[in-house]
């Protein structure tokens, strides 16, 4: 019978090369979103990171950091709360949710 420590090298050189794998792999362009009530914004995902930045026609770049989720991704900043789920989310700051947000349609 082979000692247990005998498996970690090959294991971590397998585990080092898949990680090595991922290094060159592109970032994940910004999403683009679109409410019913007109609002529309994009978020560019930084998952290394653990967060995202939402950019608002008219509005100052936001930095969010990922909070706890029950179900999809949240970030938060302050009163400022973006949730995604699949291709729909919502944004919800100073307490008015807008509801209905899609992806948008890309182009």
């Amino acid at each position: 019978m082979r000692h247990p420590a005998s498996f970690a090298a090959p294991a971590f050189a397998l585990l080092l090369a898949g990680c090595a794998c991922g290094l060159d792999a592109p970032a994940p362009a910004p999403v683009a979103y679109a409410c019913d009530d007109g609002t529309t914004f994009t978020a560019d995902f930084d998952p290394l990171a653990h967060r995202v930045t939402v950019e608002r026609p008219g509005a100052a770049p936001m930095v969010m950091a990922q909070t706890v989720s029950g179900s999809g991704i949240r970030y938060r900043n302050g009163e400022h709360v973006f949730h995604a789920k699949g291709r729909g989310a919502f944004w919800v700051t100073g307490g008015t949710r807008l509801v209905g947000c899609r992806e948008a349609a890309s182009g």
